[in-house]
């Protein structure tokens, strides 16, 4: 989302290689795009580009890998086929790396440091928008009242998974047949409802590519075998707010102008923590 997040690295693109240089590498980006890489070439080769070599060490540090085919899903509108084959690579992805040597890998970033107290550091930096749309106070008041309540979820419904991270439509590279998967600077061991809200909640899924969270979620339901219990129900439900009050905070603390898009957040974010629990 121009205006709303930062680059990390900066990519040189060629016929055959892609060099990408970090811009940002403190939070561990380069050491989990490397890992990623080189677990995905072993446990799901195809899945994403193949690691060609690194300095982890230099300043910046540059990963180079294999150039895949196809476009980024944002260049282009989304069609049944491509979001079909999307949830298809996100399923692969999640059931790629056996129990045992997903158990080695580190915890992804975000869950691992635990939503609630991140989105309350975040809520304190951004005022309340004393003079914006009606639905986005109350929105930003139900968000700062549901930060002061909740609590983190229920670990009995933690299904575990290797996950990308990050839910941006432009790291789908579409080919016509197959999506491919490109950017792991956040993946790691993770959570697959964790992993299914990021993307459900993207607002490049929901808001610019019209996806809706319950399309993407059947698919993703249908094509992984996977129907979630109680409990896992309940963490996705969780996660989907949580990153509802990401963006919704994101819009807010952005000087870019986009209105429209926080008001669409705003309702959302209301939509959801209206949302009955299973």
């Amino acid at each position: 989302m121009p205006g709303l997040v930062f680059a990390t690295h900066d990519v040189d693109v060629g016929r055959h290689e892609v060099v990408k240089r970090f811009r940002q590498w403190a939070r561990g980006e380069h050491q989990r795009e490397w890992r990623a890489l080189t677990i995905l070439a072993a446990y799901a080769p195809g899945l994403a580009p193949t690691p060609l070599g690194c300095d982890l060490e230099s300043a910046p540090p540059h990963i180079r890998m294999s150039r895949v085919p196809g476009e980024p899903l944002a260049a282009r509108a989304i069609t049944a086929a491509s979001l079909e084959a999307a949830a298809a690579a996100v399923g692969r992805l999640h059931a790629a790396v056996p129990a045992e040597a997903l158990a080695r890998v580190p915890q992804q970033p975000w869950l691992a440091a635990g939503a609630i107290g991140q989105l309350q550091a975040s809520a304190a930096l951004v005022r309340r928008p004393d003079d914006a749309d009606p639905a986005v106070q109350a929105a930003f008041d139900a968000a700062t009242r549901w930060l002061n309540l909740a609590s983190e979820p229920d670990p009995a419904g933690f299904t575990p998974v290797f996950g990308q991270g990050d839910g941006n439509v432009a790291n789908y590279l579409w080919d016509g047949h197959q999506v491919r998967l490109v950017d792991f600077e956040d993946s790691g061991r993770s959570d697959r409802a964790f992993e299914l809200a990021v993307i459900a909640e993207h607002l490049s899924v929901w808001y610019e590519a019209k996806v809706s969270a319950d399309t993407f979620l059947h698919l993703s339901s249908l094509l992984g075998r996977f129907e979630p219990t109680p409990a896992e129900a309940r963490r996705l439900l969780f996660f989907r707010r949580a990153f509802a009050v990401f963006w919704l905070l994101k819009l807010l603390g952005s000087d870019d102008d986009r209105l429209s898009a926080l008001r669409e957040q705003a309702l959302r974010l209301l939509s959801l923590l209206d949302r009955s629990e299973v």
